[in-house]
């Protein structure tokens, strides 16, 4: 899998339908991974950012990741960068 964080973050936060949206996956996931955030958080943000550098054509990101990790937007993703900075902001600028 060439996206493994991604990958796993659908398979944990939202392919099971606990959660009703996006932002919702994101808010568990980012209080259930705090205070760990910088083991998990700057893995998948880059995974997230090298998904939108690579593929920022809708057909490239349907081709080569949509088919494999369906959430996958480009707005998905850059709602996922947006979660991690502003909680690593908020949570973690002392650090």
């Amino acid at each position: 899998m060439r996206f493994p964080e991604l990958f796993g973050f659908g398979a944990n936060w939202i392919y099971d339908g606990e959660y009703p949206s996006l932002p919702d996956s994101l808010m568990a996931f980012v209080e259930a991974e705090h205070p760990f955030c910088t083991e998990t958080f700057p893995r998948l943000a880059a995974d997230a950012q090298s998904v939108l550098v690579l593929f920022p054509q809708p057909a490239a990101l349907s081709t080569h990741v949509t088919r494999w990790i369906p959430w996958v937007s480009h707005d998905a993703l850059r709602e996922v960068i947006r979660s991690v900075d502003d909680h690593m902001r908020t949570e973690h600028s002392g650090s």
